[in-house]
């Protein structure tokens, strides 16, 4: 069964170790990308995850923009 959730990859050390496993993930999947727009813009990281058996199986970043 597959879960979904939203992370904040900034909240979370293991989010780079977790992306790096699959090879069509880039930079904009990275915490360091959400952090540069945190900073730079103050937008707010919400990336979309789904799980399976408890790994990450997916993940969209986008960004709460007000």
């Amino acid at each position: 069964m597959s879960e979904f959730k939203i992370i904040n990859p900034l909240e979370d050390p293991a989010w780079d170790s977790m992306i790096s496993v699959f090879p069509e993930s880039g930079p904009f999947h990275s915490s360091g990308w959400a952090r540069t727009l945190a900073e730079a813009y103050g937008y707010t990281p919400q990336y979309a995850s789904w799980w399976k058996g408890g790994e990450l199986s997916g993940a969209l970043p986008l960004m709460e923009v007000k």
